[in-house]
C-alpha cells in the first residue's frame, strides 16, 4: 500500500509539473504573438512609407 501511495504522489506531481510547463509555453506564444502582431504593424507601416514615394 505505501508503495501504491508513492507511486499516485509521484504521477500526481509529475503531472502537475507538466500543467506548469504547459501554462509557461501557453504565456510564452501569447507573447510571441503579441510580438509578430508589432512586427506585422511596423511593416505595414514600412510598406504604406515606401509606396507614397
Amino acid at each position: 500500500m505505501k508503495r501504491l501511495k508513492a507511486l499516485f504522489n509521484s504521477q500526481r506531481t509529475a503531472i502537475f509539473i507538466l500543467l506548469v510547463l504547459n501554462l509557461l509555453q501557453l504565456r510564452y506564444l501569447g507573447l510571441m504573438q503579441m510580438k509578430l502582431n508589432e512586427v506585422e504593424k511596423k511593416l505595414s507601416l514600412i510598406e504604406e512609407h515606401l509606396g507614397k514615394r
